[in-house]
């Protein structure tokens, strides 16, 4: 692994006589430092993720990891003393405006282990624990600066089963989780995608989906493998929900059941909490809703221009006066994926028609909702124990305004 290269002849000489010493292991032999151990132990564990190893008032990467940041984010390479001949590659970035950083690297495609300390260091003894506590992709921000308020942010699992595919996706800054079949995989999982517009895919074939999809080259992982075994799938889907299959209409499509137990695992595996705001499974029924091609939703630019792929101009900015985040997200969702039921036009309809009789009525909701935050995300964040100071009161403002708003 990375550090070998800053091992000395004799070190490597250690290494080579013992290939099934595994690197973590001849490190701490050739007398590396306490903290730089842990750290390696912890990178160990997190081979594809950056890792933010907290020290202080900073998070700080090493070796390999230092190297792409500094280039990626063009932060000064510096060094660090650690036992080994030469010292180890490092750069850092400030704790308390890491999320500026973060968000660059995430746009850029990388996964980031954020490792902090669990102990104070200055009532410790001896090294401060520390432990992996998230890890952020693409496709599990739940920061709000970090996410576009008016779209969701879908995480998408596909299992492939010969032509078949079993979809399940999920915006954990929501807890929105829908699951969708796909009879001709080769004929229509591209367009289902498009629909979608996922941040981050897994799939348990990955090479297969890309052949599919030569678009998501590079950019789709597996996940844990043994999850999308359907006894296994199952186990983590029943015991989330606590629902028996049956009760979350998964009980009819096994191929829905091995990608759903495989996005619960995946997310469980970086988010590293229990999910608690996850809380029902929606069948994202193309029968119920007229299913658009990605050609379709291209050219009649309902959401972003063909040639700027800019949100102006097209027909959602036309469209879009809601006053708070969550409308506009579900403006966006209802203009992508018109419907074809009948009962549900009219009913959708007849809402409008309620609303354009009382203008009073209607002025006064107007009002009313612009006092209203995003509770979707806000309730994750409580979730995920990531509440502040400025959560708590845009809540309470909130919930001020519901009464009223009744």
């Amino acid at each position: 692994m990375y550090p070998v290269a800053f091992l000395s002849t004799d070190e490597l000489s250690f290494a080579g006589r013992n290939s099934r010493v595994i690197w973590v292991e001849a490190v701490k032999f050739l007398g590396v430092s306490p903290m730089m151990r842990q750290y390696l132990e912890i990178k160990e564990q997190n081979p594809d993720a950056i890792l933010f190893f907290r020290l202080g008032d900073f998070y700080e990467m090493f070796f390999e990891d230092a190297k792409l940041v500094s280039q990626e984010l063009d932060l000064t390479l510096t060094g660090k003393d650690c036992g080994l001949s030469e010292r180890a590659p490092m750069c850092g970035v400030p704790f308390h405006s890491v999320e500026t950083y973060l968000q660059r690297l995430i746009e850029k495609g990388y996964k980031v282990a954020i490792c902090e300390q669990m102990t104070d260091p200055a009532l410790s003894k001896g090294l401060v624990e520390r432990k992996v506590i998230r890890i952020v992709t693409p496709g599990t921000i739940i920061e709000s600066n970090m996410l576009s308020e008016r779209r969701a942010n879908y995480l998408l699992c596909v299992y492939l089963q010969k032509n078949r595919a079993g979809c399940a996706f999920c915006d954990v800054s929501t807890g929105e989780f829908f699951v969708h079949g796909v009879k001709d995989a080769r004929s229509y999982l591209a367009d289902e995608l498009a629909r979608v517009s996922p941040s981050e895919v897994i799939c348990n074939q990955p090479e297969e989906l890309t052949n599919l999809m030569p678009e998501l080259a590079g950019r789709v992982s597996t996940g844990d493998i043994e999850a999308y075994a359907y006894a296994q799938a199952a186990k983590i889907v029943k015991a989330h929900f606590e629902k028996p299959l049956e009760a979350l209409g998964l009980d009819a499509d096994r191929a829905l059941v091995c990608a759903s137990g495989a996005l619960l695992k995946y997310l469980t595996d970086t988010q590293k909490n229990t999910l608690s705001h996850i809380l029902t499974v929606q069948s994202y029924d193309s029968g119920q809703i007229l299913a658009l091609d990605r050609n379709a939703l291209r050219n009649l630019e309902l959401t972003q221009t063909a040639q700027q792929q800019s949100r102006r101009g097209s027909l959602l900015w036309m469209m879009d006066r809601t006053k708070t985040a969550m409308g506009s997200r579900l403006l966006r969702e209802w203009i992508e994926r018109p419907l074809r039921s009948r009962e549900r036009i009219e009913a959708r309809l007849d809402a409008v028609e309620c609303l354009l009789r009382s203008p009073m009525e209607a002025d006064a909701l107007r009002e009313h909702l612009e006092g209203i935050y995003d509770v979707e995300r806000l309730l994750s964040r409580i979730a995920y124990d990531a509440l502040n100071a400025r959560d708590c009161l845009a809540i309470s403002a909130t919930l001020d305004v519901l009464p009223q708003l009744k």
